[in-house]
């Protein structure tokens, strides 16, 4: 045995006995070891968490332990089925060991993810919209912050019904809603999107049947 087929996990465990070093941890709980997580978001939806041994002071990820990937299935627009695919690193990068596991949702359980996944869309939005105001008008990021809270204050009761289900008066409203001039101006190297398409394009969700 060489030690680039050390699973990096054990650098962050205690008690166990270097001759498991070299055998999957699929028997560890990893979410008790105070990994670093990056979470990467589509649509709201987690698909994939990224865990690192640490975060240097630059803010970069360092040591990637292991990395998971969700699949959601969907039919008549409720998850029923996550297919969770996780792969350990060893210490040369590479996939060492791979698991798939899957869990089931009741139709309570799936309401209550697509509801966290509209709040995930809605804090992204907000953090789009300032971001947008910043760089269309060259202004400061509180001065963009105070013009975005007053939009989307006028967007409040739209944005409460979306996150509770009813996602078609946010996006009307996001298309039709004057007195914002940035609204319709284009975002550099977009090929003429303007702010609002691109906000619509954020909020509007593909719930196309994915079955399996």
């Amino acid at each position: 045995m060489i030690d680039n087929l050390i699973f990096r996990q054990y650098n962050y465990m205690k008690n166990v006995e270097p001759n498991e070093f070299f055998i999957p941890p699929f028997d560890y709980n990893y979410n008790i070891l105070g990994l670093s997580k990056k979470r990467v978001f589509n649509q709201g939806e987690l698909n994939r968490i990224d865990y690192y041994g640490w975060v240097d002071t630059g803010g970069t990820f360092q040591d990637l332990i292991l990395s998971e990937y969700r699949i959601f299935y969907r039919k008549d627009r409720l998850v029923y089925k996550r297919e969770l695919e996780i792969d350990w690193y060893l210490s040369d990068n590479s996939v060492g060991a791979h698991k798939t596991t899957y869990k089931f949702y009741t139709p309570e359980e799936s309401l209550k993810l697509g509801e966290r996944r509209r709040r995930n869309i809605i804090s992204d939005m907000k953090i789009n919209t300032i971001g947008l105001i910043s760089m269309i008008s060259g202004l400061t990021s509180m001065e963009a912050t105070m013009i975005g809270l007053i939009f989307l204050a006028e967007l409040t009761l739209e944005i409460t019904n979306y996150v509770e289900g009813i996602e078609d008066q946010l996006k009307v409203k996001l298309m039709t809603i004057i007195g914002y001039p940035w609204l319709d101006a284009e975002i550099p190297n977009t090929g003429g999107v303007k702010v609002r398409e691109y906000l619509y394009s954020n909020v509007n969700i593909d719930y196309t049947d994915k079955i399996g």
